[in-house]
């Protein structure tokens, strides 16, 4: 069970203690009676937040298990990286960029960038709880376009960072970049409404 999630679960016994206290009133005070309403308001987003946070546990739980068993394994590999998709999660960085990638789309290749980097060892486990715990609020925002998730794939890849390496070690010169990290630079740079300007 992550840290979140047992923050959560804590969240909503301390609410469901404090509803029944207040249940068990014969008669409740104004205050009590608003506390209440307020309170059960609070324990339905907490027991929501907790189901999900439970769900994606257990995504993340069956994946370890999947990338633990040796059929799993290719021959002569150390360590298998277990992915929902077969593609590379960073490869749709135009349409990120244009505003045509779905908020969903936005957050399961966020998902699949994530896990990547945790099984690679890139984040600690810490930074990969609050990255998801970010990734889990671009789906709790219905009108959110999917911001966060958005901003990982174009600023989080293999590509951004070496472009931004080699940016830096030419004085900001784009000219002097790959071909692939230019486009890198120049999506993450881009002030287009739909991105907000990420790096501004």
């Amino acid at each position: 069970m992550s840290k979140r999630t047992e923050s959560l679960a804590a969240q909503v016994e301390a609410l469901r203690a404090e509803l029944l206290e207040l249940d068990a009133i014969a008669a409740p005070t104004d205050e009590q009676v608003t506390r209440s309403t307020t309170a059960l308001t609070e324990y339905d987003t907490a027991n929501s937040e907790l189901e999900a946070a439970r769900a994606y546990d257990a995504k993340i739980e069956s994946i370890r298990s999947a990338a633990s068993d040796p059929k799993n394994r290719e021959f002569g590999s150390p360590e298998v990286i277990v992915s929902r998709t077969k593609s590379d999660p960073f490869d749709a960085t135009r349409s990120a960029v244009t505003g045509s990638m779905t908020r969903d789309d936005a957050r399961l290749r966020a998902d699949d960038a994530l896990e990547a980097w945790t099984k690679r060892g890139d984040v600690s486990h810490d930074a990969a709880e609050k990255i998801a715990g970010l990734i889990e609020t671009d789906t709790a925002r219905r009108e959110d376009s999917g911001g966060f998730s958005k901003h990982l794939l174009l600023a989080g890849s293999d590509t951004y960072h070496r472009a931004f390496k080699n940016l830096m070690a030419n004085q900001g010169e784009i000219n002097a970049l790959e071909p692939d990290e230019q486009e890198s630079v120049r999506a993450a740079l881009s002030l287009t409404g739909a991105n907000g300007g990420f790096l501004i």
